[in-house]
C-alpha cells in the first residue's frame, strides 16, 4: 500500500482553490487504485478558480476537476500550495502540472525511504535469498540444457511419428471410403434383388407383394447425393480418388468430416440410382397393366358366368323354399300326432317322431313349377360357392393396386362404366320372351348378385346411388317385358311358371337388399289375366267333357259311355277317392253305403268337375302364394273360386240344362242329382281351399275318420268351413239344383200336359150323371201311369229332398193345369155332371198323392179339390164368408175361380155350344147348384179385394 505522509492544514492555500493536501490525496488515491486517470484529469482539465471546490472536496471527488480550469503554482518539493494566480490559462496548467509532479516525486521519495528502511531491516534475509536465487539460476540453466537436448531427440522421433500418423489417417480415410462403397454395393445388390423379387411376384400374380417390394425399393433409395458423385459415378469412384490424394494435417480432418456427413444421409448410388428408379417405374407400370388385365379378365368371366350364377342363386332360393315347406309339413304332422294322442286319451311319449329331418328337398310341381324344375335339374356346381368359378381376387387385387397407386377414383369410374355397358347389354330382351325369359332373367339376377358381392367386399366401387340407378333401370325393363308377356300369354300353366320363376328372383334379390316390391306389384297386376286364363281353360275342359258328339256312331258310343251317366264305384280305392272329394256315395246321407261294386248316384262329370275346381284352387293358391299374406290368400282365393263357379261352372251346367229336350227325363233327374252332389261337396271344397292356403292336405283333416263317418260328414260343413265361403258355394249350387228341379218339373209338366189335353175332347155338358163304376177318366189314368213311372225313376235317381220337391211341384202343376183347363176357350161351358166326373178324377189324383211317401204332395190338388167339393156339395156360398174363405179356402185363386164359374151351366140350360158339345134339354135336380147361386157368388167374389 502506498505510504501517505501527513501535512499540516497550513499548506492549504485558498488563493487558487486547490491546496497541496488535495493534490496529495488525489495522487495517493491514484496510486492506491492503480488508476492514473484522476491525476491526468487534474493536470489537463483543471476548472476555473471560482468553480473549483476546496482542496478537501477535490480529494473526495476527483471527477469535479473536469468542470473548470485551475490556476496557481505549487512547489513540488515542499508540497505547499502556491499563492496567487496567473492571469493566463497556460500558466495555470503548467503550474498545476509542476505541483502534481512535485507531489509525485515527494511521494516517490517517501516510498523509497520506506523501502530502504525495510531493506536495511531485512538485509541478511535478502542476501540469503539472493544466494538462493543464484543457485536456482544455475539449476535452471542446467535443466534448460537438458530440456534442449531432450527436445531435439523428441523432435527427431516426432517427425517419423508424424509421417506414420499421416499415413494412418490416409489409410483410415480410404478404409472409410471402401466401407461406404461396400455399403453402397450391398444396398444396390439388395435393391436389385428386391426389384427382381418384385418382378417374380408380378409373374406369379402376387401384385400386392410386388407393389410392397417396389415401394420399399423406392423408399430405400437415397433422397440426395453430392454433385461430384453424381457426375463421376457411385461411391466407389470417390473411394479410388481418396486413395490417390495426399492428406495434410489440416486438410485431412476437413476431408474426413465430409464423408461422415454424407454417410449420415446413407450411401449414394450415383447413376445406379437412376437405373433402379427407371426399373421401379417400369415394374410399377407393368404392375398397373397387370391389374387392368386382371380386371378385364374378371369382366369377361362375370359376363360369361352371370347366367350360371343367377341359376345357382335361384336354385338356392328354391331349396330354401323346399326346406320351409318341409318344416311346415313336419309341424303339421307333429300337430296331427298330438291331436290323435289327445283324442285317444294317452300322454305323449318322449320319443314322439317329428318327421325325417334328412328328408330330401322336394316341392309340389303344380304349386311351384319353376322351383321344382330347378331343383330337379340344378345348375352345375349348385352346391359350391354362389360365384362359382368367378375369381373375385382379380377384382380385389386390382382395387388394392389402384388404391395403393392413388388411382382408385379413376378405376371406380372405369368399373362403373364397364358394368353399365354390361347391364345395358343384359337388359336387351330376347325376341321371343315367352320362350327365352329364363336365361334373360337369370342373366340379370346373376349380374345383381355379383354387384351385391362386389359392394359387400369393396364398397368404394359400387356407390349406393349407382347401384340403385342400375336396379331401377332393370326394374323398369322387367316391368315392361312382363306386362307385354302377360298380355300375350295364352296358357295359365306358362304364366304360373313365369310367375314362380320371377318370384324366386324376387326372393333371391330381396335377401340381398334389393327393392323388389315393384316387380311383385307387376305379378299382382297379372292376377286378373291369370284368372281369365284359368277360367277359359276350365270352360274348355268342361265343354269337352260334356259336349255331345254329332256323328251317329260317336253318339251311340257316347250314350253308353257318357260322363253324364252314373259313375261306377268298382272298389274301395275308388270309393275312398270319391269320399275324399266330399261326394256322397248314396242318396241317403245317413244310410249305409251299398256293397261294392255299385253305381254312384251322381254322374261321372261330378268328380271330374270337383277335380277341376280343386285344380283351379291350387292354381290360384300357387299364384298368390308369396305375393300376399296367408289370410289375404284365403280371402282372395275364395272370391276367385266363387266367381269362377258362378260364371263358368254353374253357367255351363245351366246352359246344358236349358239344352235338354222335353223327353229326356232321366238326364234332367241326373242333372238334379249332380247339382245336389256338387252342393254337398262344397264344404269339402271349402276345407280343401282352407288347407291348401295353409299348406295342408285333405288327408290331414279326414285321415283319422272311418269311411262311414267320412261319408256321413261329406254333407255337412265342418268347423273350418262354417264361413261365408262354404255358405255362398252351397247357395249357388242350391240355385242350380232348383233350376235342375224346374227342368225335371218342366219335363213332367210337358208330358202331363200332353195327356191332359185329351180332356178338351171330353163331354163337359153331359145329360146323365157319371156311372159309379165308370171310375176316372182315361187321360187321368195315363197321367197316373206316367207319374208312377216318373216318380219311381225319381226315387231311384233323386235324393230325398229333391225327389219330394219334384213330386210336389208336379202335383201342383196338375192342380193348376186342371183349373187352367176350365178357363180355356176349348171348354166353353160345363155342368154339374161334368164336375162330378172331374171330382172323381181329382179324387183319383188325390188318392195317388196320399198313397205316395211324399209329404204335402196332396196340397198341390187343393184348389181343384176344393172347387169340386164346393160345387158338388152346393156349399159354394161359403166362399162369401171371409172367415171360411181364409181358414179353409186360402189356396183358391178367386180371380180364376170367377172365370171358371162364369162357364157353369145348369143341366138342361138352352145355351148354344160349339164344337163337339151338343145342346141337350134336360131337367136339373133341385139339390144341384143353381145358376143364380153361382152368379151371386161371382158377384160377391168380385167385390173381394185381393188383400182379403
Amino acid at each position: 500500500m502506498p505510504l501517505i505522509l501527513g501535512t499540516s492544514r497550513d499548506d492549504d492555500s485558498p488563493e487558487d482553490g486547490l491546496g497541496a493536501l488535495s493534490i496529495r490525496e488525489v495522487v495517493e488515491s491514484a496510486l492506491e487504485q492503480e488508476d492514473i486517470m484522476p491525476v491526468v484529469r487534474l493536470v489537463f482539465d483543471a476548472p476555473s478558480t471560482s468553480a473549483l471546490p476546496s482542496g478537501r472536496e477535490v480529494s473526495r471527488d476527483d471527477d469535479a476537476s473536469d468542470e473548470g480550469e485551475e490556476e496557481g503554482d505549487e512547489d513540488g518539493e515542499t508540497g505547499l500550495p502556491l499563492n496567487g494566480r496567473a492571469s493566463k490559462k497556460q500558466d495555470s496548467r503548467s503550474s498545476r502540472a509542476s505541483a502534481v509532479v512535485a507531489m509525485l516525486q515527494q511521494v516517490s521519495e517517501e516510498q523509497v525511504q520506506e523501502i530502504s528502511q525495510v531493506c536495511r531491516s531485512n538485509t541478511d534475509e535478502i542476501a540469503g535469498s539472493m544466494q538462493d536465487l543464484e543457485r536456482m539460476q544455475a539449476s535452471v540453466d542446467e535443466l534448460r540444457e537438458q530440456m534442449g537436448e531432450a527436445q531435439a531427440g523428441l523432435q527427431g522421433s516426432g517427425e517419423g511419428l508424424l509421417k506414420v500418423l499421416e499415413m494412418l489417417q490416409e489409410a483410415s480415410h480410404v478404409l472409410g471410403a471402401i466401407r461406404e462403397s461396400r455399403k453402397a454395393v450391398e444396398v444396390a445388390i439388395r435393391l436389385l434383388q428386391m426389384t427382381a423379387a418384385a418382378g417374380h411376384f408380378l409373374q406369379e400374380n402376387r401384385l400386392y407383394k410386388s407393389f410392397r417390394l417396389l415401394q420399399r425399393v423406392r423408399e430405400s433409395l437415397p433422397t440426395s447425393s453430392s454433385t461430384d458423385d453424381a457426375k463421376t459415378g457411385p461411391a466407389l469412384s470417390s473411394a479410388r480418388g481418396s486413395i490417390s490424394r495426399t492428406m495434410s494435417s489440416k486438410g485431412g480432418a476437413a476431408e474426413a468430416a465430409a464423408p461422415a456427413g454424407e454417410r449420415s444421409q446413407g450411401p449414394q448410388l450415383g447413376n445406379l440410382q437412376k437405373v433402379l428408379l427407371e426399373r421401379v417405374d417400369m415394374l410399377t407400370r407393368a404392375l398397373e397393366q397387370k391389374a387392368i388385365t386382371d380386371f378385364n379378365d374378371w369382366l369377361v368371366s362375370v359376363r360369361a358366368e352371370a347366367r350360371v350364377v343367377g341359376m345357382r342363386v335361384l336354385c338356392r332360393a328354391a331349396a330354401e323354399r323346399a326346406r320351409e315347406e318341409a318344416a311346415a309339413r313336419q309341424r303339421r304332422q307333429l300337430h296331427a300326432q298330438l291331436l290323435a294322442i289327445a283324442e285317444a286319451g294317452r300322454a305323449p311319449s318322449a320319443n314322439l317322431e317329428s318327421g325325417n329331418s334328412a328328408e330330401a328337398l322336394r316341392l309340389d310341381p303344380k304349386a311351384n313349377p319353376a322351383a321344382a324344375e330347378i331343383l330337379a335339374n340344378p345348375p352345375p356346381d349348385s352346391g359350391s360357392e354362389v360365384l362359382g368359378s368367378i375369381n373375385m381376387m382379380l377384382l380385389l387385387r386390382c382395387v388394392q393396386v389402384h388404391g395403393c397407386l392413388g388411382r382408385l377414383g379413376a378405376f371406380q369410374e372405369s368399373y362403373q362404366r364397364n358394368r353399365r355397358l354390361q347391364l345395358n347389354s343384359d337388359l336387351a330382351p330376347p325376341a321371343n320372351f315367352l320362350e327365352g325369359y329364363r336365361p334373360f332373367i337369370a342373366q340379370l339376377t346373376g349380374f345383381f348378385i355379383i354387384e351385391d358381392r362386389v359392394q359387400r367386399r369393396c364398397h368404394a366401387l359400387c356407390a349406393g346411388a349407382q347401384a340403385d340407378a342400375g336396379w331401377e333401370t332393370a326394374v323398369a325393363v322387367l316391368k315392361t317385358v312382363l306386362n307385354i308377356a302377360f298380355d300375350t300369354i295364352t296358357s295359365p300353366a306358362a304364366m304360373l311358371r313365369m310367375k314362380d320363376f320371377v318370384l324366386l328372383v324376387c326372393s333371391a334379390l330381396g335377401n340381398c337388399g334389393y327393392h323388389v316390391v315393384p316387380v311383385q306389384e307387376i305379378l299382382m297386376s297379372g292376377r286378373a289375366k291369370y284368372q281369365e286364363l284359368l277360367c277359359a281353360a276350365l270352360a274348355a275342359q268342361l265343354a269337352a267333357q260334356v259336349a255331345q258328339p254329332t256323328s251317329p256312331a260317336a253318339l251311340a258310343l257316347w250314350a253308353q259311355e257318357s260322363p253324364l251317366l252314373p259313375a261306377d264305384v268298382p272298389d274301395e280305392a275308388a270309393a275312398a277317392a270319391l269320399r275324399a272329394l266330399g261326394l256322397p256315395l248314396s242318396l241317403e246321407a245317413a244310410g249305409e253305403p251299398p256293397l261294392l261294386p255299385f253305381p254312384a248316384p251322381f254322374s261321372g262329370v261330378v268328380p271330374f268337375l270337383l277335380r277341376l275346381f280343386r285344380g283351379f284352387v291350387e292354381d290360384c293358391v300357387a299364384y298368390l302364394t308369396g305375393l300376399v299374406s296367408s289370410a289375404e290368400v284365403l280371402l282372395v282365393v275364395r272370391q276367385q273360386r266363387d266367381k269362377m263357379l258362378a260364371r263358368v261352372a254353374i253357367g255351363a251346367l245351366q246352359a246344358s240344362l236349358d239344352a235338354l229336350s222335353m223327353r229326356d227325363l232321366g238326364r234332367a233327374m241326373q242333372a238334379v242329382t249332380d247339382a245336389w252332389a256338387l252342393g254337398a261337396a262344397m264344404p269339402a271344397l271349402d276345407d280343401f281351399t282352407y288347407l291348401r292356403v295353409r299348406g295342408g292336405e285333405m288327408r290331414e283333416r279326414v285321415g283319422s275318420r272311418s269311411p262311414r263317418k267320412e261319408q256321413r260328414g261329406a254333407f255337412q260343413i265342418s268347423s273350418a268351413s262354417t264361413s261365408s265361403g262354404a255358405a255362398n258355394l252351397q247357395a249357388q249350387w242350391a240355385a242350380l239344383q232348383e233350376a235342375a228341379e224346374r227342368v225335371v218339373v218342366r219335363v213332367l209338366a210337358g208330358q202331363s200336359s200332353s195327356f191332359l189335353s185329351q180332356a178338351r175332347a171330353a163331354a163337359w155338358l153331359p145329360e146323365l150323371p157319371p156311372k159309379a163304376a165308370a171310375g176316372s177318366s182315361p187321360y187321368i189314368n195315363e197321367i197316373l201311369d206316367f207319374l208312377t213311372d216318373s216318380l219311381n225313376l225319381g226315387a231311384r235317381m233323386l235324393p230325398r229332398e229333391p225327389y219330394c220337391s219334384v213330386a210336389r211341384a208336379a202335383m201342383t202343376f196338375l192342380g193348376d193345369a186342371i183349373m187352367d183347363l176350365l178357363t180355356e176357350d176349348a171348354i166353353p161351358a160345363y155342368n154339374m155332371y161334368a164336375l162330378q166326373q172331374l171330382s172323381k178324377d181329382v179324387a183319383k189324383l188325390k188318392a195317388f198323392a196320399e198313397a205316395s211317401d211324399v209329404p204335402d204332395m196332396v196340397d198341390g190338388l187343393a184348389e181343384p179339390e176344393h172347387f169340386c167339393r164346393l160345387m158338388t156339395s152346393n156349399t159354394l156360398e161359403e166362399l162369401l164368408d171371409p172367415k171360411q174363405r181364409t181358414e179353409h179356402y186360402s189356396g183358391i185363386n178367386l180371380r180364376r175361380l170367377c172365370v171358371v164359374l162364369n162357364k157353369y151351366r145348369e143341366i138342361g140350360d138352352k145355351a148354344s155350344y160349339t164344337g163337339s158339345h151338343s145342346v141337350i134339354r134336360s131337367k136339373q135336380p133341385e139339390s144341384i147348384l143353381k145358376r143364380k147361386q153361382v152368379d151371386k157368388v161371382i158377384k160377391g167374389l168380385k167385390s173381394v179385394q185381393p188383400s182379403e
